[in-house]
């Protein structure tokens, strides 16, 4: 992956990666409770009271200003702590009153998607571990019991759904193993073949006109799907869709079966860039582009680039708010593009 700067009115950034394989991941669950006391003691060092946060051996306090320890959920200085009967700050899994929490090594309680010892799980803003079906961000997930995230085939209850490794539940697709699932997520057996004949046919036509595949426009939203969720588990404001970025990367998906190397350059030699200022993108303080072939599913393409530090870096970039997206199909390859701008 090579990276340099482009100047145009202000200084710009652009950056690049190229893909061509992928990966995989995904485990368990672990939980402690702490130790308890019947009372909990003050504070004194040597006949001087002190408060805040204070360490004995290798346990925090908390302690007021009368120097007694604080028990029970604190939030200090605007973060949220358990602390034990004893007072104690707990760290770890936690059940309390019957709902799950993770308290980071700092003991701070923790929210939002957290990949813990190699599993993902969804913590509320109440700090509450959560299982079973999940709507977050507007998509679909389903935590098992253990609070992990639920990946590939699952029977719940009496339908099946596919998730994508993303945890993602697909929904109004064809899978590439040709089953279908309907809006739901549940599996259409019967369904199957005909919702693949209709794509295939409806692929087939538009490959004739030259106009972009309606399955490419398919995979093309389920990667802008997976780039917000992959935002969002890192604390990152969700890209807009953008048009013109849209143009710019369905120039490129028809150029990347032409002519692709670790340049990022075109067909005629000039730069990437040239495909955005071509089509109306030229006001931007930063663009970037990935770029990857022969992977067959979005969810695949994704992994791979999520991979690979170069193509990670341009996906959760934090100064980028857009991007456009384009996948092309040729001659048995589908050829994946991701352009960013801000």
């Amino acid at each position: 992956m090579h990276k340099r700067t482009l100047r145009k009115k202000m200084t710009r950034i652009a950056v690049f990666g190229l893909l061509l394989s992928s990966l995989t991941p995904l485990t368990a669950f672990a939980h402690s409770t702490g130790p308890v006391h019947d009372k909990a003691p003050s504070s004194r060092e040597a006949g001087k009271l002190q408060t805040g946060w204070v360490q004995d051996g290798s346990v925090w306090y908390y302690t007021g200003t009368d120097g007694t320890h604080q028990t029970g959920w604190q939030k200090i200085d605007g973060t949220w702590y358990y602390l034990a009967p004893s007072g104690a700050m707990m760290t770890g899994w936690q059940k309390l009153d019957g709902t799950w929490y993770y308290l980071a090594p700092s003991g701070a309680m923790m929210t939002g998607w957290q990949k813990i010892d190699g599993t993902w799980y969804y913590l509320a803003s109440s700090g509450a571990m959560m299982t079973g079906w999940q709507k977050i961000d507007g998509t679909w997930y389903y935590l098992a019991p253990s609070g992990a995230m639920m990946t590939g085939w699952q029977k719940l209850g009496n339908e099946w759904y596919f998730l994508y490794d993303s945890g993602a539940m697909a929904a109004d697709t064809l899978l590439p193993d040709g089953c279908y699932v309907d809006g739901s997520g549940k599996w259409l057996p019967s369904a199957a073949s005909s919702a693949y004949d209709k794509q295939a046919a409806g692929a087939a036509s538009d490959q004739s006109a030259g106009s972009t595949v309606s399955v490419g426009n398919q995979l093309a939203d389920q990667v802008f799907q997976l780039v917000n969720q992959e935002r969002a588990k890192e604390g990152l404001r969700s890209l807009k869709r953008d048009d013109t970025l849209d143009a710019v990367a369905g120039v490129r998906a028809q150029e990347i079966p032409i002519f692709m190397d670790q340049t990022h350059n075109r067909p005629d030699g000039s730069s990437f860039s040239t495909a955005f200022e071509e089509n109306g993108y030229d006001n931007y303080r930063i663009i970037a582009e990935n770029l990857a072939s022969g992977f067959s599913t979005a969810d695949s393409v994704m992994s791979g680039w999520m991979g690979s530090s170069g193509h990670r870096k341009n996906i959760l970039n934090s100064k980028i708010t857009e991007i456009g997206i384009s996948v092309n199909y040729a001659d048995g390859v589908y050829y994946w593009v991701q352009e960013f701008g801000g």
